[in-house]
């Protein structure tokens, strides 16, 4: 007589490797993500770079008769030291955000609005407060953000 139907066996080989291939496609998204996250954070803070040097640009009068602290307690003549926030406010960036509150650079939906940390890490970016340096020298313009402590 014949079967026509799997065996118990065959039914729990096919289960086992359908769990062992979720199990490794669950890996390689999360490393996906991260790297997606990683990426994304690389764009922001080019952008933010890139937009401090086009106000450090506009404002090169005022910036050489300037002088600021940077981030090791150096004196610097020609320095401005400004946040994010500022470039927001004079319009150098403009900001989306998809869950409702307004000034964030850079949105990640999957946490909470409340929720700050570090670029490194598969959260919500929150960098209004963050300092850049912009420094004149031989008339050009060259800003750096800064992360906090916690982000190096």
């Amino acid at each position: 007589m014949k079967k026509n139907g799997f065996t118990l066996v065959e039914l729990l080989a096919v289960i086992v490797l359908i769990a062992i291939i979720t199990v490794i496609g669950g890996f390689g998204i999360t490393g996906a993500q991260k790297q997606i996250n990683k990426d994304l954070w690389n764009t922001q803070e080019s952008l933010i770079i890139s937009r401090a040097k086009t106000f450090g640009e506009d404002n090169k009068q005022y910036i050489e008769n300037m002088s600021c602290n940077d981030y090791k307690g150096s004196l610097k003549s020609k320095c401005l030291k400004i946040s994010v926030q500022n470039l927001i406010d004079r319009k150098y960036l403009s900001t989306k955000d998809k869950d409702g509150c307004d000034n964030k650079v850079l949105v990640n939906d999957t946490v909470t609005k409340d929720k700050v940390s570090c670029y490194n890490e598969n959260i919500c970016y929150y960098v209004n407060n963050w300092p850049i340096y912009i420094y004149l020298e031989n008339n050009n313009v060259y800003a750096e953000l800064i992360t906090p402590n916690e982000c190096l």
